[in-house]
């Protein structure tokens, strides 16, 4: 429980604040210099948990307003097929 609270502090810490996505790399009693590969965690949970990646596969090609419809409408086909399968 006390390394939880203790990850969780260095977490806050890494964080930058006023940036959009962003870390610093903390120095530790491990990593005197800074733990590069804690910051690389850090960050890529960030931008996962923050859509930019799926924004920018998403806007890698022009979809039309039709097209993207289109696709709504088949993934709220696809949802309620599924939902009608657990019933």
């Amino acid at each position: 429980m006390h390394s939880q609270n203790k990850q969780n502090k260095q977490n806050f810490k890494s964080i930058v604040p006023g940036a959009g996505i962003a870390v610093k790399v903390l120095p530790t009693k491990t990593y005197p210099k800074g733990d590069i590969n804690y910051a690389l965690k850090s960050f890529k949970r960030e931008v996962k948990e923050s859509g930019k990646m799926e924004d920018l596969k998403n806007r890698k090609e022009f979809k039309s307003k039709g097209q993207k419809r289109k696709e709504e409408v088949d993934r709220a086909k696809y949802y309620q097929w599924l939902d009608d399968q657990n019933q």
